[in-house]
Parts: structure tokens; sequence; C-alpha cells
């Protein structure tokens, strides 16, 4: 249905009351996007070797994946989660017609619009907004399990946290990004982080 949140298009509601900790749904795997370490989000999208479930993917979607088309590639990287440093698996938006595949249509609440003190504001925000997770070690392969982490009543939407490297990396001019000794990284406004 229509999202509580303004201009987010469509999002998840839940037809009953769900338990923390229950299983609410999978976060589809149709496609595996793969680049090499070290690369920037943009470049690892523009250069990603892409495997698909064809069989199971709507024919426009693995067209538009064939064909390399820029402007299909970046609505389909909106249905991506980072998995690690070199992939992601993202969801095709067409198979929304399974109520057991639908985690690729969860909403962050929240967005982080710039880098520095915003996203810890942004954190925060979609932390404390989100009510369920993605559970990468509960299933082998792409497809991966979205559980409640928090109790959600019956006609509540369903919000996932996306993390604020998902909000930076689409900016028109995404920030540095700053390593520390630990591995940690910092996406700063200045040049010493």
């Amino acid at each position: 249905a229509a999202s509580t949140i303004a201009n987010a298009g469509l999002g998840l509601f839940a037809t009953r009351d769900i338990a923390e900790g229950e299983l609410v749904t999978m976060y589809p795997g149709d496609a595996l996007a793969l680049w090499e370490e070290g690369e920037g989000v943009r470049d690892s999208i523009r250069n990603a070797a892409i495997e698909m479930d064809e069989a199971r993917s709507a024919k426009e979607w693995v067209l538009g994946w064939k064909a390399q088309d820029a402007t299909f590639i970046a609505q389909a990287m909106c249905y991506a989660v980072r998995m690690g440093p070199t992939r992601a698996i993202i969801g095709d938006s067409a198979q929304a017609s399974d109520a057991a595949y639908l985690g690729h249509m969860a909403n962050d609440a929240a967005m982080c619009v710039q880098p520095g003190t915003a996203t810890q504001v942004y954190k925060i925000a979609s932390e404390a907004a989100a009510n369920v997770g993605i559970d990468s070690k509960s299933l082998s392969g792409c497809h991966h399990a979205v559980v409640a982490i928090k109790a959600i009543v019956s006609g509540g939407e369903i919000f996932l946290s996306y993390g604020a490297s998902y909000w930076l990396a689409r900016l028109s001019s995404p920030p540095k990004r700053y390593p520390f000794a630990d591995g940690s990284e910092y996406f700063g406004e200045v040049g010493d982080g």
C-alpha cells in the first residue's frame, strides 16, 4: 500500500500482529552484483558482474540488466542491499505479488542527506523507527530473512534501516571515505576525518 512516508511510493505493511524475533518475509536475491574491492559504489554498479535468476525474474528486468541501461540499473539498485564490501543482492520490484518475498518493499523511515554529523542524526532516527532487520546468516545463497526486531501491530508499516552509506552513495557528489587503522570508515566533510 502507499507508504506513510511522504513521496516514498509503496510501503510494506503487516497483515497481522508480528512478534519480536519472528520471520516477517524474505529479502529476494533475484540478482547478485559482484565487483572488485576498493571500487566506489557508483563504479561498482557500472562495472558489476550481475548474476540473476532468469527463470523467476520478469523478462523486462532480465533484458534491462543485459542491456546495461544506466537508468534501469539506477532504478534496480534502489532495491539492493549490500551484503559485504564487494557484493549486493537486488530484488526485482516486479515480484511484489509474492507475500513471502517482499523484503525489498520495506522503506527506511529516515534519510541521510549529507555526511558528517547528519549521519548520526540519521542513524538515531532510522534505528528508532526500524522494526525489522535482515538476518544474513539465516540462509545460504542469495535470499535473506527479514526478521522483526520489535513487535509490529497489524496494519503497521514495516521499516528497515538502510544505513547511512546507502543514502550517501546516492548523492550527486558522494562524500569521500576516510579509513581508520581499525578498519572503520568515516564519511567526512574535511580531509583530516
